[in-house]
């Protein structure tokens, strides 16, 4: 089936991307690895980690974000935790994740206390002043996880929890003030967007999924189907199915993903988002 992208106005198109998809990590020591970032884990010093993650698999011990001797956040049998090296009291978040859904998590320090966020609900809390020594490792996505990312947010202060929730869904413009990295996994190779230009470095066993179709739209526009005679379920009692796969980067009023052209007609059925 070929589709047509229409608009009114043809402005309102946005350019499909060249690649869109998610970063794989297929064998137990995959690994994407960053050596220059300058967070730090020394002194009580602030920051904010955010990661988007889908698990594959819940294994004994998988790793999602660490630097060896300084911080982990790991994902063990499904349930996450995170602490920096010498913290006598981890943080933990016993619930089972879902495999093969998209998490938000983050993990924030401001000196004193370390707060865990599962999409964007705080789930865990500790106080610790561990100051672990400096190792010189690098930031490392990965080892003994199977599962994919779709990106990577590093700040060098403590994001305010009432913003986390926020977060989960923007993206920030290059040369944000304490944006230490903003890396996109959902293009090959991962994009820093945060001006720094980090580059991570990858292991054998990460790999790039793209998603295809891949069709981005704003505001009037649509896609009409050519060569497509099927009538719009939903006017008769014939059973049915639609799916969708979408990603919202916008929660304005109600956005229709599949219609008969008319949000109120009773020839055909009508899926959308509501705002908000």
């Amino acid at each position: 089936m070929t589709a047509a992208v229409t608009s009114t106005p043809i402005s309102d198109v946005v350019t499909v991307p060249a690649a869109m998809g998610t970063t794989r990590f297929l064998t137990g020591t995959a690994a994407t690895r960053i050596p220059t970032l300058p967070v730090s884990f020394q002194d009580q010093s602030p920051w904010t980690i955010e990661l988007w993650f889908s698990a594959d698999a819940l294994t004994d011990a998988m790793t999602l974000v660490t630097r060896a001797g300084e911080f982990t956040l790991s994902c063990t049998g499904g349930t996450l935790t995170a602490a920096m090296a010498g913290q006598t009291v981890p943080l933990v978040y016993p619930t089972t994740l879902a495999r093969n859904i998209f998490w938000y998590v983050a993990v924030q320090y401001d000196g004193q206390t370390m707060s865990m966020y599962l999409d964007g609900a705080l789930v865990a809390q500790a106080t610790t002043s561990a100051s672990p020594a400096a190792t010189g490792n690098p930031l490392a996505i990965g080892s003994g996880f199977y599962g994919e990312i779709q990106g990577l947010r590093v700040w060098n202060y403590a994001v305010r929890s009432d913003l986390l929730s926020d977060n989960q869904w923007n993206t920030f413009p290059s040369g944000t003030q304490g944006l230490l990295t903003q890396l996109d996994f959902t293009v090959w190779p991962a994009q820093d967007t945060s001006g720094h230009g980090v580059v991570p470095a990858y292991s054998r066993g990460v790999a790039y999924q793209p998603f295809t179709p891949a069709t981005a739209l704003a505001t009037n526009s649509f896609c009409d189907p050519y060569h497509d005679e099927a009538v719009n379920p939903g006017g008769s009692t014939a059973p049915f199915t639609v799916a969708a796969w979408i990603c919202p980067t916008a929660t304005t009023d109600t956005m229709f993903v599949f219609t008969n052209g008319i949000a109120e007609s009773t020839s055909g059925m009508t899926l959308g988002v509501a705002a908000g």
